[in-house]
Protein backbone atom coordinates (compact mmCIF):
# COMPACT_ATOMS: atom_id res chain seq x y z
CA UNK A 1 0.00 0.00 0.00
CA UNK A 2 1.04 3.45 -0.54
CA UNK A 3 2.06 5.83 1.56
CA UNK A 4 0.95 9.29 0.05
CA UNK A 5 -2.63 8.49 1.74
CA UNK A 6 -0.58 10.09 4.87
CA UNK A 7 -0.31 13.40 2.85
CA UNK A 8 -4.34 14.14 1.53
CA UNK A 9 -5.29 14.89 4.93
CA UNK A 10 -5.29 18.42 6.70
CA UNK A 11 -3.65 18.98 9.82
CA UNK A 12 -3.63 22.04 12.04
CA UNK A 13 -1.11 24.52 11.87
CA UNK A 14 0.84 28.44 13.34
CA UNK A 15 2.42 28.32 9.95
CA UNK A 16 1.41 27.38 6.55
CA UNK A 17 2.85 27.64 2.83
CA UNK A 18 3.79 26.06 -0.17
CA UNK A 19 6.61 24.73 -0.48
CA UNK A 20 8.17 24.98 -4.05
CA UNK A 21 11.67 24.24 -3.27
CA UNK A 22 11.19 20.29 -2.87
CA UNK A 23 15.49 19.91 -3.03
CA UNK A 24 14.98 22.97 0.38
CA UNK A 25 12.39 21.15 2.77
CA UNK A 26 14.27 17.22 1.94
CA UNK A 27 17.41 19.37 3.37
CA UNK A 28 15.50 21.17 6.07
CA UNK A 29 14.07 17.91 7.11
CA UNK A 30 17.23 16.20 7.76
CA UNK A 31 18.30 19.31 10.05
CA UNK A 32 15.44 19.35 12.40
CA UNK A 33 16.17 16.22 14.12
CA UNK A 34 15.09 17.43 17.11
CA UNK A 35 11.43 18.50 15.53
CA UNK A 36 8.40 15.70 15.13
CA UNK A 37 7.12 14.41 11.84
CA UNK A 38 3.54 12.70 12.62
CA UNK A 39 3.76 11.63 9.53
CA UNK A 40 6.85 9.39 10.14
CA UNK A 41 10.23 11.00 8.96
CA UNK A 42 11.04 8.03 6.64
CA UNK A 43 7.57 8.68 4.84
CA UNK A 44 7.86 12.55 4.83
CA UNK A 45 11.37 11.67 3.07
CA UNK A 46 9.80 9.17 0.56
CA UNK A 47 6.85 11.82 -0.18
CA UNK A 48 9.21 14.87 -0.84
CA UNK A 49 10.42 12.34 -3.10
CA UNK A 50 8.08 10.79 -4.94
CA UNK A 51 6.55 14.82 -5.35
CA UNK A 52 9.76 15.51 -6.70
CA UNK A 53 10.26 13.02 -9.37
CA UNK A 54 6.62 13.79 -10.37
CA UNK A 55 6.43 17.56 -10.76
CA UNK A 56 3.68 17.28 -7.25
CA UNK A 57 3.20 20.65 -5.50
CA UNK A 58 3.38 20.40 -1.61
CA UNK A 59 1.90 22.16 1.31
CA UNK A 60 4.45 23.02 4.28
CA UNK A 61 2.79 23.20 7.51
CA UNK A 62 4.19 23.80 11.28
CA UNK A 63 2.58 24.03 14.32
CA UNK A 64 4.84 25.67 17.69
CA UNK A 65 4.70 22.64 20.18
CA UNK A 66 7.34 22.90 22.75
CA UNK A 67 9.88 22.65 23.13
CA UNK A 68 10.30 21.98 19.21
CA UNK A 69 8.11 22.20 16.09
CA UNK A 70 6.09 19.42 14.86
CA UNK A 71 5.53 19.42 10.87
CA UNK A 72 3.06 17.96 8.20
CA UNK A 73 3.43 17.66 4.60
CA UNK A 74 0.24 17.39 2.15
CA UNK A 75 -0.21 17.24 -1.34
CA UNK A 76 -1.77 20.51 -2.89
CA UNK A 77 -3.55 18.33 -5.83
CA UNK A 78 -4.90 16.28 -3.27
CA UNK A 79 -7.69 15.09 -6.00
CA UNK A 80 -4.95 14.35 -8.25
CA UNK A 81 -3.30 11.99 -5.80
CA UNK A 82 -7.22 10.23 -4.93
CA UNK A 83 -7.18 9.39 -8.03
CA UNK A 84 -3.54 7.88 -8.60
CA UNK A 85 -4.24 5.74 -5.49
CA UNK A 86 -7.05 4.70 -6.87
CA UNK A 87 -5.48 3.67 -10.34
CA UNK A 88 -7.52 6.42 -12.03
CA UNK A 89 -4.87 8.98 -13.16
CA UNK A 90 -6.01 8.41 -17.10
CA UNK A 91 -8.40 11.10 -16.01
CA UNK A 92 -6.33 14.05 -15.23
CA UNK A 93 -5.50 16.69 -17.61
CA UNK A 94 -6.98 14.29 -21.05
CA UNK A 95 -6.65 17.56 -23.23
CA UNK A 96 -8.85 19.49 -25.25
CA UNK A 97 -11.83 18.13 -27.58
CA UNK A 98 -14.48 18.83 -30.42
CA UNK A 99 -16.68 19.28 -27.40
CA UNK A 100 -16.92 19.42 -23.48
CA UNK A 101 -19.62 19.91 -20.88
CA UNK A 102 -19.08 19.84 -16.73
CA UNK A 103 -20.68 17.42 -14.89
CA UNK A 104 -21.33 17.01 -11.65
CA UNK A 105 -21.87 14.06 -8.87
CA UNK A 106 -25.48 14.55 -9.21
CA UNK A 107 -24.82 13.57 -13.19
CA UNK A 108 -23.42 10.70 -12.54
CA UNK A 109 -26.69 8.16 -12.81
CA UNK A 110 -27.12 9.97 -16.41
CA UNK A 111 -23.77 10.03 -17.18
CA UNK A 112 -23.50 5.80 -16.69
CA UNK A 113 -26.93 5.28 -18.23
CA UNK A 114 -25.13 6.67 -21.15
CA UNK A 115 -22.20 5.60 -21.41
CA UNK A 116 -23.96 2.00 -21.53
CA UNK A 117 -26.59 3.30 -24.51
CA UNK A 118 -23.22 4.30 -26.24
CA UNK A 119 -22.45 0.77 -27.77
CA UNK A 120 -20.90 1.73 -30.94
CA UNK A 121 -18.99 4.76 -29.28
CA UNK A 122 -15.44 4.60 -28.10
CA UNK A 123 -14.12 5.42 -24.64
CA UNK A 124 -10.11 5.14 -25.06
CA UNK A 125 -9.74 5.25 -21.14
CA UNK A 126 -11.91 1.62 -20.74
CA UNK A 127 -15.38 1.74 -19.98
CA UNK A 128 -15.16 -0.18 -16.92
CA UNK A 129 -12.54 2.45 -15.86
CA UNK A 130 -15.01 4.91 -16.60
CA UNK A 131 -17.69 3.65 -14.54
CA UNK A 132 -15.37 3.14 -11.94
CA UNK A 133 -14.19 7.15 -12.14
CA UNK A 134 -17.99 7.86 -12.13
CA UNK A 135 -18.77 5.91 -9.27
CA UNK A 136 -15.61 7.80 -7.53
CA UNK A 137 -16.43 11.62 -8.49
CA UNK A 138 -20.07 10.56 -7.31
CA UNK A 139 -18.28 9.31 -3.73
CA UNK A 140 -16.09 12.29 -3.15
CA UNK A 141 -18.12 15.18 -4.48
CA UNK A 142 -16.19 15.70 -7.24
CA UNK A 143 -17.17 17.61 -10.61
CA UNK A 144 -16.04 16.23 -14.25
CA UNK A 145 -15.46 17.01 -17.75
CA UNK A 146 -17.19 15.17 -20.28
CA UNK A 147 -15.20 15.60 -23.42
CA UNK A 148 -15.67 14.38 -27.09
CA UNK A 149 -14.01 13.83 -30.23
CA UNK A 150 -16.30 13.39 -33.46
CA UNK A 151 -15.10 9.84 -35.05
CA UNK A 152 -17.22 9.05 -38.15
CA UNK A 153 -19.39 7.51 -37.91
CA UNK A 154 -19.72 7.32 -34.18
CA UNK A 155 -17.83 9.31 -30.87
CA UNK A 156 -14.77 8.96 -28.57
CA UNK A 157 -15.52 10.09 -25.34
CA UNK A 158 -13.10 11.05 -22.06
CA UNK A 159 -14.19 12.02 -18.55
CA UNK A 160 -11.43 14.43 -16.75
CA UNK A 161 -12.08 15.36 -12.91
CA UNK A 162 -12.20 18.99 -12.39
CA UNK A 163 -9.15 20.50 -10.26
Amino acid sequence: MSYLHLFLESHPADQTWDGTDIAKERKLLKERKNDIYPQGRDNCKKFLKECASKGLRVRVKAKKTTPYWTWYYELVDAKYAQLQLSGLSAFVNVGSFDETWNGTPSDVPKEYRLLEERVNDTYPQGRDNCKKFLKFCQEKGYSFKIKAKHTNPYWTWYFEVVA
